[in-house]
């Protein structure tokens, strides 16, 4: 498996963080916390079996509840956004979470995240034998790169993000 990049932090001028944690040979276990809010990426790095990460309730409960988060209800790690992650990449508040997974152990597509409720949107279609990539995020649009992973061909696009309709 031929994973982007290296670990490696990107900024773009006004845009938020892009983290490349897919190449096993550099991908770092441990936290990566959100720009602002609560929240928190746990990175799981393992190795040939991919890159695995899960959402983190990470700051004191001022409440036994926030949202759909809990005192004894913190980590979130289900369905398929999780597996074979590619890239990850926070909005500039730390509300939304974007994921873009791989094609080997992943679902090839691209994911948001809506933390404080735990809702998952897919923001493209699976794209069977391609690995998804998050290029960059503004406040309305994502764009992402597609790559075969027997090719290697890559394809650049561009998705609306969704809005969070009564926040």
């Amino acid at each position: 498996m031929r994973a982007f990049g290296l670990l490696a932090v990107l900024a773009f001028a006004g845009q938020p963080i892009v983290a490349h944690p897919g190449h096993p040979a550099v991908c770092k276990d441990g936290a990566v916390k959100a720009p602002r809010g609560p929240f928190a990426v746990w990175v799981f790095c393992e190795d040939a079996l991919g890159t695995h990460i899960g959402v983190v309730y990470a700051n004191h409960m001022a409440a036994p509840s926030d949202g759909a988060w809990g005192i004894n209800n913190r980590f979130w790690q289900e369905g398929a956004w999780p597996s074979d992650v590619q890239t990850f990449a926070w909005s500039e508040d730390g509300a939304r979470l974007f994921v873009s997974t791989g094609a080997v152990y992943g679902s090839s597509t691209l994911y948001q995240l809506d933390l404080s409720d735990r809702r998952v949107y897919e923001l493209i279609a699976s794209v069977p034998d391609h690995d998804v990539e998050i290029l960059w995020v503004t406040s309305k649009s994502l764009r992402y790169r597609l790559r075969d992973i027997e090719s290697g061909d890559t394809k650049d696009g561009e998705v609306l993000i969704r809005e969070r309709r009564g926040k």
